[in-house]
């Protein structure tokens, strides 16, 4: 049984202590809804909505406070590898003696 304010996932149905944001078994994002403890405001001009969990977010973050994913079309947020060595191409010099 759900105590307090714990919430059941609505993906697995497991129990999730209501301090958590994620459910701990398969990472739902806890959802948005009365007494659920998350505020989400009217959306602002540049705010934007998570592709992810649907979450207003303002225009100012690249990345949705709730989930993690990062702003549609921020090309500043990647996980390309980054490149190695001073010139990007994976060579780093002997260090002088």
């Amino acid at each position: 049984p759900v105590y307090g304010r714990d919430w059941t996932c609505p993906t697995c149905e497991a129990i999730v202590f209501a301090s958590k944001k994620m459910c701990f078994r398969c990472h739902t994002p806890k959802p948005l809804g009365p007494g659920s403890g998350w505020y989400d405001p009217p959306p602002q001009k540049g705010d934007w909505t998570c592709p992810s969990c649907s979450c207003n977010v303002f225009a100012s973050k690249t990345e949705c406070f709730r989930c993690g994913e990062s702003k549609p079309g921020n090309i500043f947020h990647c996980h390309a590898p980054k490149p190695l060595g001073p010139g990007g191409g994976g060579y780093d010099p002997p260090p002088q003696k």
